[in-house]
């Protein structure tokens, strides 16, 4: 196994005329890189091996590799050796030449300026030390450093407080436009937050929840939107307002016990089970007891002889 063939391969997408190659030529190639022999710079696995690795028919596998020849990205040629039969040597035309024993490269990138504040080209930084000589650790680009490290920074890669509220505020301005028909802005074209997402903002930095936010927009709406001439004040710069939301805030205790109240005095009567109101319409046995003797004493003499 090559590892300098795997990374290459791994980090190939297009051949050299820039088309971009499919996800089987990509994995034939990985499983020849697989068999790359640094030392001799060739793979020779034969094809059913190959094809039973990549899980295609031999013929399928023929295709693949005229491809990758057509493409530039392989060369085949057959093996001298002594033996009935040949040896395909598959080579790939654009590896990179091994590193030379003692090279050390740095894995991290250093920028250069060009002294306006611009950034130059990158270059990769090269450990060079003489001969018995300590190399302090290479110092980390900041914008390799992990997120980990940054405190601004939460586990979701979005900075804490402002960005979050503006979610949220983005949520209740929906509501509003979803309720009042109209189209107020969240992001400005320079994708800042609108002044409609500000005044939001504002007031859950006050410590309003986005629950009393909602309830104070679905309040407003029930109550404005029929009216033409409140109708027009169903927008962020009202609603959400400094002194006027401590109003609305208030409307919704009001507007609680309102309903509770209507709720309790035009409460529904259960239904009765049937079971219930035929017990409720039967006779007692008192009832039948007396009925009985009334019909008994009602009956002529003849007729009670016989009892």
């Amino acid at each position: 196994m090559s590892w300098r063939a795997v990374s290459y391969v791994i980090e190939l997408f297009e051949d050299p005329a820039g088309r971009p190659i499919s996800r089987t030529e990509k994995f034939v190639m990985l499983v020849l890189a697989d068999h790359h022999n640094d030392s001799l710079n060739v793979a020779w696995p034969s094809l059913k091996r190959l094809s039973d690795l990549c899980l295609i028919s031999k013929r399928s596998l023929i295709d693949v590799l005229k491809s990758l020849i057509v493409k530039d990205l392989l060369g085949v040629r057959q093996s001298v050796h002594i033996g009935r039969g040949h040896i395909n040597e598959y080579v790939f035309k654009h590896l990179p030449p091994p590193r030379q024993k003692g090279e050390v490269t740095s894995p991290f990138i250093e920028s250069k300026t060009d002294g306006k504040g611009e950034v130059g080209n990158t270059q990769r930084v090269k450990l060079e030390t003489g001969k018995g000589e300590v190399l302090a650790p290479p110092k980390m680009n900041s914008s390799l450093r992990s997120k980990k490290d940054d405190p601004k920074q939460d586990m979701s890669g979005k900075p804490d407080g402002g960005d979050s509220l503006a979610v949220q505020a983005e949520g209740i301005l929906a509501e509003l436009n979803t309720l009042t028909g109209k189209h107020f802005r969240a992001r400005e074209s320079s994708g800042k937050p609108s002044a409609s997402i500000d005044f939001i903002v504002a007031r859950m930095k006050s410590g309003v929840t986005v629950e009393q936010c909602l309830r104070v927009v679905r309040l407003k709406v029930r109550q404005w939107k029929d009216i033409p001439d409140r109708r027009q004040y169903l927008r962020p710069a009202t609603l959400f307002n400094r002194e006027k939301f401590e109003q609305y805030l208030g409307e919704l205790a009001d507007h609680a016990q309102a309903a509770k109240a209507d709720a309790a005095r035009y409460r529904p009567r259960q239904a009765e089970s049937p079971l219930l109101a035929l017990e409720r319409f039967m006779p007692t046995a008192e009832a039948m007891q007396g009925l009985r003797d009334a019909v008994k004493g009602s009956r002529p003499p003849e007729e009670r002889k016989f009892e």
